[in-house]
């Protein structure tokens, strides 16, 4: 009687655990319920970050260098996934949140550095003209930002203040035709090779000295030294992302390129 009771609950036991397991392999099966549609995106990234990628991250996370091709490589290896946090109106993709999640989990499993590189300038510089931007800036700057075709950035970080957007020290000072930028930026991603800089700075112009968001481009700069960058060297993490330090002195933003209203 014994052996037949300790025999049903072994049965009962292993029913339970097998339960159990699919139950987990459900809950960490993050793509069972996607449609084919988005598992195709998640599968080209995947597969072109295993291909073209992966081989690549060994060496270049030795010298901490981003692999000078590798977008080039995304571009033509990868149409559909251009720009694909951004709205198709602007040259995006129009994914929603759950594709747009996917596709970033999938290339961060191959190298998150290169991962962080692509949100920057989707997530953090084109957003950033997207949410705060006028149609002018949107349709001027978003497209090539989202093809790749220029590399952007986000400037908010400060090396007094760190990313206390209420304690910043850079300062924006106008003059005829538009503003004079000048203060540093400090662990700005992308910031080494960036054309666009969505640089965050006080008017000193304006009653009270409100923040409010810069485009500077690199391309508009009659003194090339206006807009300074060095490396920040010695990272443990992130280190295919290329951080710099960004100085600016007295760098040019016209005012087609201030965002909001910046009154007087």
């Amino acid at each position: 009687m014994i052996s037949v009771c300790e025999s049903q609950k072994s049965a009962s036991n292993s029913v339970t655990t097998t339960n159990d397991n699919m139950h987990m392999k459900k809950v960490f099966d993050l793509e069972h319920n996607l449609d084919a549609r988005t598992k195709d995106k998640i599968t080209l990234a995947r597969s072109w970050g295993s291909q073209h990628l992966e081989p690549l991250i060994p060496s270049y996370w030795d010298k901490a260098e981003f692999p000078p091709k590798i977008l080039s490589s995304f571009r033509e290896n990868c149409p559909s996934l251009l720009g694909y946090t951004l709205p198709k109106q602007y040259g995006g993709q129009g994914y929603d949140m759950m594709t747009v999640s996917h596709i970033s989990r999938a290339l961060a499993s191959i190298d998150a550095s290169f991962t962080t590189t692509l949100l920057v300038q989707y997530g953090l510089c084109a957003e950033s003209i997207l949410l705060c931007g006028n149609e002018d800036q949107k349709s001027r700057l978003v497209p090539s930002l989202a093809r790749l075709e220029s590399m952007g950035c986000f400037c908010l970080t400060e090396p007094q203040s760190g990313s206390d957007a209420s304690d910043l020290r850079t300062t924006a000072t106008k003059v005829d035709g538009g503003y004079l930028i000048t203060g540093s930026k400090r662990w700005i991603g992308n910031g080494m090779t960036a054309e666009v800089f969505v640089v965050w700075a006080k008017n000193m112009s304006v009653k009270g000295h409100p923040v409010m968001g810069f485009i500077v481009q690199r391309s508009h700069q009659k003194n090339k030294d206006a807009i300074q960058t060095r490396k920040i060297e010695g990272k443990v993490s992130m280190r295919i992302l290329q951080n710099a330090d960004v100085d600016f002195f007295e760098a040019w933003c016209p005012d087609v390129n201030v965002m909001g209203d910046h009154g007087t």
